[in-house]
């Protein structure tokens, strides 16, 4: 990074003569530059062989080629930066308008430079709950640490009184760290670093298996007792399926007084609760199962959409369509379950995973507002069970979702 000065140099040279170019520091005013040099600018008069301080002399503008780094006023002190390293090169110019006026104008670059102090934080992307370290490099000797603060995109903030190099914590939430340093003549910067925390893997539900269960069981406390008549009477539901999703939450405060102090996260999601699984149950009439049952055989296969529109279903599609449509792949309440659940919207482990409370935020509250959030997310799969495959209750459709006749209950 070049420091430069807009006054542009004179090529005319003094009658007293000018053999050694002019030479300039800069003062470190703001802690970033390592090793020690004189305040202000300063040049060297082969005129009148002297040095001195020309600081409120400048009338041009210094300026910097890299501002995101460092910037500098009028007399070319640094008056801040963000974080980062260069090496940078001054460049002076003794304006014309200068007390020894029989000296030209002429600008000076030397080399060299210097690193500026950087706060870096490794690793700066990690997974939610794993540990990161800020430190503060390439500080002047001597310099002091203070006002360490993280804060993430809610503004929500966790301070910290300490005053070495470095902050080490548990991240599970992503943000701005900082930190002020200061020199021993007083002057200071804030140096700034962000860190990114990302998803854990593994926490996402998998939709469970279609589990049949027998007539008039009670496969679940939430599902209660499945039942279907028999034998079947008309308008009467030949099969049966019930969804019932179950959690538990485990969740912990950070209390290791780092960057995420106070925060609250979900540390493991389960989908069961007090050991009942979460569970996906059908029930199948056992008048349609039972391929020797008069139901069974009263379904003659005699529908024909345009021959005859009003003929009954065969009772192997019927025992077929009625399957598919509890616990089928397609078109029917189970795919509405998985489609639905595989939602990462939905997804309640995806869900808990980033679940993350402020330090302003009760334990307590925290866990309540997390239950609501996936509870309302349960609600939603639910829903999407409930809806109708082929929009119709009645299951003599198959896969395709074609009518294919008629329930004879006349046996």
């Amino acid at each position: 990074m070049i420091l430069t000065n807009t006054e542009p140099a004179s090529i005319v040279p003094p009658t007293c003569g000018w053999t050694n170019p002019v030479t300039l520091w800069y003062n470190p005013i703001i802690a970033p530059f390592q090793g020690t040099q004189p305040d202000g600018v300063f040049a060297w008069y082969p005129c009148e062989s002297e040095t001195d301080d020309v600081s409120s002399s400048f009338t041009g503008a210094w300026n910097s080629s890299n501002t995101s780094i460092i910037t500098v006023n009028t007399y070319g002190t640094h008056s801040g930066m963000l974080p980062g390293s260069t090496t940078s090169n001054s460049h002076g110019c003794l304006p014309s308008n200068d007390p020894h006026r029989n000296c030209p104008n002429l600008c000076y670059t030397p080399t060299g430079g210097a690193n500026t102090a950087r706060l870096s934080c490794s690793p700066g992307s990690l997974t939610r709950g794993s540990s990161t370290t800020c430190t503060v490099t390439n500080a002047p000797g001597g310099a002091v640490f203070s006002s360490w603060k993280f804060q993430d995109s809610n503004n929500n903030t966790v301070t910290s009184s300490q005053t070495t190099s470095s902050w080490s914590g548990t991240m599970v939430i992503g943000g701005t760290i900082s930190v002020q340093v200061s020199t021993s003549s007083g002057n200071s910067v804030t140096l700034s670093a962000s860190v990114t925390v990302t998803a854990r893997s593994g926490f996402g539900f998998t939709a469970v298996s279609a589990t049949p269960e027998s007539n008039n069981s009670t496969p679940s406390a939430a599902c209660g007792k499945m039942s279907i008549p028999s034998p079947p009477i008309p308008n009467s539901a030949l099969g049966e399926s019930c969804l019932d999703q179950e959690f538990s939450i485990n969740d912990q405060t950070i209390g290791d007084s780092g960057p995420n102090q106070g925060y609250h996260y979900i540390t493991s999601i389960s989908n069961t609760a007090s050991g009942v699984p979460t569970g996906y149950y059908y029930v199948i009439s056992p008048d349609l199962s039972n391929t020797s049952s008069a139901f069974y055989q009263a379904q003659t296969g005699t529908y024909n959409a345009q021959t005859n529109p009003n003929g009954y279903i065969s009772g192997a599609n019927l025992l077929a369509d009625t399957t598919r449509h509890e616990s089928g792949t397609v078109n029917s309440h189970y795919e509405n379950y998985v489609v639905a659940q595989n939602n990462s919207s939905n997804n309640l482990g995806d869900l808990a995973e980033f679940q993350v409370g402020p330090p302003s935020q009760s334990s307590t509250t925290f866990e309540s507002t997390v239950k609501s959030t996936l509870t309302n997310a349960g609600n939603t799969i639910q829903s999407a069970f409930n809806v109708q495959p082929c929009n119709a209750a009645y299951a003599g459709y198959d896969a395709t979702c074609t009518f294919q006749g008629y329930v004879n209950y006349n046996f």
